[in-house]
Order: C-alpha cells, then sequence, then structure tokens
C-alpha cells in the first residue's frame, strides 16, 4: 500500500514511473529486533504511482510483499517535482545475501540483490572528494565494484560545487548506481551496497562572509539530508539548529518537511558492522567540537562501542595533513584526546585531495600553541604495518582522491610534516579495509585496480 506523507505540494499521478534517482539502499533508522534489521530501500520520480508494489525475498522464503512504502515530494527544482519513495525491508537476518524488486501493473521494472549487514569478517571501502563527473571517478567506481565490499564510507565532499539536488543527479547517482559496470560510466553499486556520508565544506554549499547554506542562493542545497539515511543517533545544540543555514522561514520549513527529521542531526552519526563501531562527523568550521555537549556526545558514542574489537572515525577536514592548502584547518585536533582515551585505531578523512598516512599518532591536545613550541606528538616510528602490526597511537588516514582533481605533486616538494610516514598525490584511488577479529589489512588502489600502499594493524 502507498502512503503519501503530508505535505503543502500537489500530487500528480503517473501511469507509468520513471526514475530519476534509480532504487538504493540505505541503513536507515531502525532499531534491531531480536537478530532481524530492515533497511531503507530508496527511489525518486517526478510523480507518483499508486500500482506499486514492492517484494523482498531471503533465502528459502518465498517473495513477501513489504507494506510499509511511503512517497513525499522533497522539492521542485528546475521546473521538475521530485517525489521520494521509501520503503522499508524488515524482518532481515544478517549475514544473507536478499534480493528485492519492484512490480508495477503486474511487470518487474527493477531487480537487485544485496547482503544484508555482518556480524562478522567485513570488506569495505573509504574514499572522499569523489562527486565530480571525471573519468577518475568512474574507473574508481569500476574497480569497486570488482571488490564486492560491504559498505562504502565517504569523508566528504560527496558532490561539487555546492552539494545540490541537481549535481547529486549529475554527478553521483548515474556513476555508482548505472546498470552495467563500464570505466567509462562506473558501477550497479548503491542498488546492492550500503553508502555512508560525511558532511565535507562542498556539501553546504557554504557561502558568504558568514560561511553558512544560504537557501536564497541556491534553492537546491544540502542534498546531504535529502538522498542519505543513516541512523538518527547524533546531536545538535539546541538552541541554535540553524548554525549554518540561512533562509526565509519558508525555505527552511520545506528542508524539515522534505528531510524527514533528518536536518540537522543527521549531520553526526555512528552505527556497527562486523567487528568495528565507526563514528561520523561533520568537521566543518561552523561546529566547535570544543564545546562540551558536542564532546560529550563523541565520549559517550565511543564509550557505548568499547565492547567492538575495532573503533573508526570519520570526518572531512583532517586534523593531521601535509597539505599546503588545508593543513591550518585542523581544528579536529581537539578531539584526539577522547580518540585516545577509547582506543580509536583509524581515523578516516578527505579534503585534501590526495592519500596520506600518519606513523601513529598520540597528541597533547592540551598544549596551547605558539611560535616558539610545535604540538605535542608522540610518532611511533618502529611500526611499519608488515612486521611490526602493533601501533602504538592513532593512525589517521587522508584519502581525498575520489574523483576530484588532484593536486599538482609539485606543490608539495618539501612540504611533507613530521606525521607523516606516507604522501601520494599524482593518482586517483580508494581505500580498501578487510576487517577481521584480530586484524586489520589496509590498501590504497588506485584507478588501474594496482596496491600503492598497504599496511596490516593487528592487537
Amino acid at each position: 500500500m502507498l502512503v503519501l506523507c503530508s505535505s503543502s505540494f500537489q500530487v500528480k499521478a503517473l501511469a507509468s514511473l520513471q526514475f530519476l534517482v534509480k532504487p538504493y539502499l540505505q541503513l536507515g533508522n531502525h532499531a534491531d529486533i531480536l537478530a532481524l534489521e530492515s533497511y531503507d530501500l530508496i527511489f525518486v520520480s517526478d510523480a507518483i504511482n499508486p500500482k506499486l508494489k514492492i517484494y523482498l525475498k531471503q533465502a528459502n522464503i518465498n517473495w513477501q510483499e513489504q507494506k510499509k512504502i511511503s512517497v513525499k515530494q522533497i522539492g521542485n527544482f528546475a521546473k521538475t517535482e521530485f517525489y521520494e519513495y521509501r520503503c522499508k525491508l524488515g524482518n532481515i537476518k544478517p549475514n544473507l545475501e536478499f534480493n528485492y524488486k519492484i512490480v508495477e501493473n503486474e511487470t518487474v521494472i527493477f531487480q537487485a540483490q544485496a547482503k544484508s549487514r555482518s556480524t562478522g569478517n567485513t570488506k569495505f571501502a573509504v574514499f572522499g572528494d569523489l562527486g565530480y563527473g571525471s573519468p577518475g571517478q568512474k574507473e574508481l567506481a569500476y574497480n569497486l565494484f570488482k571488490r564486492n565490499v560491504d559498505f562504502v564510507l565517504m569523508p566528504g565532499d560527496i558532490v561539487y560545487r555546492r552539494g545540490l539536488v541537481s549535481e547529486y543527479l549529475e554527478k553521483f547517482f548515474p556513476i555508482y548506481n548505472c546498470d552495467n559496470p563500464s570505466k567509462l560510466k562506473g558501477a550497479p553499486l548503491l542498488r546492492s551496497t550500503m553508502f555512508f556520508p560525511a558532511l565535507g565544506n562542498h556539501d553546504m554549499a557554504l557561502t558568504g562572509a558568514d560561511y553558512k547554506t544560504d537557501l536564497s542562493i541556491h534553492k537546491d542545497a544540502l542534498g546531504y539530508f535529502y538522498f542519505f539515511d543513516e541512523p538518527l543517533n547524533g546531536v545538535i545544540l539546541k538552541q541554535n539548529p540553524w548554525l549554518s543555514v540561512a533562509g526565509s522561514n519558508k525555505m527552511k520549513k520545506q528542508i524539515l518537511n522534505s528531510t524527514f527529521d533528518r536536518f540537522p542531526v543527521m549531520a553526526n552519526y555512528s552505527f556497527d558492522w562486523g567487528y568495528a563501531h565507526i563514528l561520523v562527523l561533520d568537521a566543518n568550521p561552523y561546529q566547535n567540537w570544543n564545546d562540551p555537549v558536542l564532546r560529550q556526545f563523541v565520549e559517550a558514542d565511543l564509550l557505548k562501542a568499547k565492547a567492538c574489537k575495532w573503533k573508526f572515525v570519520c570526518y572531512h577536514q583532517p586534523a593531521f595533513s601535509s597539505d599546503p592548502f588545508h593543513h591550518q584547518e585542523n581544528h579536529m585536533r581537539s578531539l584526539s584526546d577522547i580518540f585516545q582515551k577509547y582506543g580509536v585505531n583509524l581515523v578516516f578523512t578527505g579534503h585534501a585531495h590526495c592519500y596520506q598516512r600518519s606513523y601513529p599518532l598520540t597528541f597533547n591536545a592540551n598544549i596551547v600553541e605558539n611560535v616558539n613550541k610545535q604540538p605535542d606528538f608522540i610518532l611511533d616510528k618502529t611500526y611499519d604495518g608488515k612486521k611490526q602490526t602493533k601501533p602504538n597511537g592513532i593512525i589517521y588516514l587522508v584519502t581525498g582522491c575520489g574523483g576530484a582533481p588532484l593536486y599538482n605533486p609539485k606543490v608539495f616538494k618539501d612540504k611533507q610534516e613530521e606525521f607523516t610516514d606516507v604522501y601520494l598525490g599524482n593518482e586517483y584511488s580508494f581505500t580498501f579495509v578487510e576487517e577481521t577479529d584480530t586484524s586489520l589489512k589496509i590498501k590504497q588502489v588506485n584507478a588501474s585496480d594496482q596496491t600503492i600502499d598497504e599496511f596490516i594493524i593487528t592487537k
């Protein structure tokens, strides 16, 4: 049964559904119930078809119709109405392949296979600064498809240049959800693999002296909150939820109506997968991570994850980077003490369009920097990731070469900071992680499917 969500827009019915965004899967905001899970199947059309049906098949169970389908108009951009369909695929067992199909007038118009969340060994990929529409972006998508990862983590700058709905339609969904894998076009990833985003500066259409998202200039901004659907377990400063957004009350109301309560709380969230806990944070400058409320959120989140064997944090602006363009944007160092206290293993970031791996690093966040004193780094240079695989400290990765223009390597000559162990800036690549309960095998893989860096972490 199709449920029309309340909206101030007029509804247009359609005899035959056309996908503006082909179906894709998201983890959603669902609590686990007796080891069964639910995921959200989402797609976007320019109209509504009330005769649509969606079916789910698991293992030896026959196709089951999914009753919880809703549709809502999420905007009217470039004279096109956008209707988002959402279906809860429920009661799915973990560690299982499942199939789903969309049926219109007894005809299957879309079908795909996916894999439910793992409780054991896991493979995943990480890359940021991606949605540019470049040949490198498409080649990486193609090579990633061949590795059959469980999920993808994106540390910001998901589409260029402003994170607009129109940019997602042009530079994100056609590349990561095309029908056939191709080096020239991309791969059908999103329909089978969940993508998890972090907010970057280019995702918020930040403009002007006050560095805000101005809805009067960019009416289809904040595509992040329209299209992604993650756990709503984050935190916001209650006194000013509109800290980063400017516009009329009518425009702000539309954002709230169209994003299913995801704005702004979904800027920060966390989830578990396999043996790991992953915390995703908004590192944009309007977010003050010295605020006691925000620091308490981070500490409480990592404390709850103390039983997890691995802990990862993902955000956009790196705390430690050998990047002459952004190295001074190191405000996320203020959370280093909490990460160290709760045993974070890896921090994934983007922003710099290159790949960097730090030495295992311990940082004294309480030291006041001045012109005569450098920050207090303790670097574990005995760790090589091959023979010595137990790092003393956190390894910080910059993996921002997912599709946006790469930096000229000549710019970085003699710019490498003391904390940087590996710096590679001349080719597109993604980070590939193989996780077991006792080890992490991490490789940096380029657009030619070659490993350009690799290391191991063991307990």
